[in-house]
């Protein structure tokens, strides 16, 4: 069962690493980006052997360039919080200028994609659009269903989720801070379930106008349209999801207080790895 996204964009960037990461290394998965991405699209449109090869081109120029461009940034970013975290700074100030910093990456990534993908988008059928829309329309049915849950087991899938999400970036928490995350994450706010319906349908109605805008040649509106499908506008979020998206950041910060100094160490050599990751991958390119 999928539990809500609580996650605020930083943490996007340390699970991404952690989710490569599990092939192995990061650089490998990395480099299965372009085979994860055609996957993904797959899943919603079926692609001609045409399209299918313009994807392909888009890809590779896409990555090439992040990974000559972004994945310095990136580095530094992670260094950035690896030193605030050994020297007991990562706060709550320090956590909303990696976020922003993040935010930008993404910013400047969809910039860069959207006349690399405009013309995909712009070939596409309307019957490979309809496609698309039905995708979402299932998933999104598909959410509202497991959102009907007895709420007991909705808060249990959420506590499950939020400390897995921990662990992914700060290794394996210790039966202390587990017990203190799950308790944490039982006393978060519920949101009323028809406006979380409501927020998910207008991410996606926004996800779609932002490739529309791409296919139509307007990569500006489509950019705009795309960055807050994805949540990452700040001033865009209600006033209950943003005291939510704090109160996750204040929690989690008072679970990371309690990690013991070899665990402190752990997390600090799994960035360190990271970072080696991202430099041969940047010497690679």
């Amino acid at each position: 069962m999928s539990a809500p996204h609580h996650r605020f964009a930083v943490w996007a960037l340390l699970a991404l690493m952690a989710l490569l990461s599990a092939c192995s290394t990061l650089r490998l998965g990395y480099q299965q980006l372009p085979r994860l991405a055609s996957w993904w699209v797959d899943d919603y449109v079926d692609l001609d052997r045409r399209q299918q090869a313009q994807f392909d081109q888009a890809w590779s120029q896409l990555q090439a360039w992040h990974r000559r461009e972004e994945l310095p940034r990136l580095n530094a970013l992670l260094a950035k919080a690896e030193k605030a975290l050994a020297a007991g700074a990562l706060d709550r100030a320090e956590l909303a200028q990696l976020e922003a910093a993040w935010a930008d990456s993404v910013h400047r990534t969809l910039v860069h994609a959207a006349p690399l993908a405009g013309p995909l988008l712009a070939g596409l059928t309307p019957e490979q659009w309809a496609s698309m829309e039905a995708e979402m329309a299932r998933r999104q049915d598909r959410w509202w269903r497991e959102l009907q849950a007895p709420p007991e087991r909705l808060r249990q899938a959420r506590e499950k989720a939020y400390v897995r999400s921990l662990e992914r970036w700060l290794d394996e928490l210790d039966r202390s801070q587990a017990g203190l995350a799950r308790e944490r994450a039982a006393r978060w706010a519920v949101p009323d379930p028809e406006a979380q319906r409501q927020r998910r349908e207008q991410r996606q109605a926004q996800l779609l106008a932002g490739l529309r805008h791409w296919a139509g040649g307007q990569s500006a509106a489509g950019v705009r349209d795309l960055m807050r499908a994805m949540n990452l506008v700040p001033e865009a979020r209600s006033a209950n999801e943003q005291a939510l998206r704090d109160t996750v950041v204040d929690d989690t910060l008072a679970v990371l207080a309690r990690a013991e100094p070899a665990q402190r160490q752990r997390t600090l050599r799994r960035w360190a790895d990271w970072r080696s990751e991202l430099q041969r991958l940047q010497r690679e390119g």
